[in-house]
């Protein structure tokens, strides 16, 4: 227990985050752009998606990361937003 350092409490915990939130939203997320946009670019390369998705949620993890991972209804409305947001196009 005295070899632990901070870094690798902190990266476990962080490690640990970002997989719950990833896989808590992803598959939501790709549900729900399947279902109301199917010929979406994003639903189309669902793939590249997903890789941008899980590195660009590091930025997000320290606001929204605890509050993804464990409240239902937060995740709820996360993923409707960012599914509107994709969707809607902006003139």
């Amino acid at each position: 227990m005295e070899d632990i350092t901070f870094w690798q409490v902190f990266a476990s915990i962080w490690f640990a985050t970002w997989y719950t939130t990833v896989m808590r939203t992803w598959k939501y997320i790709k549900y729900n752009l399947e279902d109301q946009a199917p010929y979406h670019l994003m639903t189309q390369r669902r793939y590249l998606h997903f890789l941008v998705y899980s590195v660009c949620i590091n930025f997000l993890l320290p606001f929204v990361g605890i509050q993804l991972s464990f409240s239902d209804s937060y995740r709820e409305r996360w993923v409707m937003a960012y599914v509107a947001a994709i969707i809607t196009r902006k003139k």
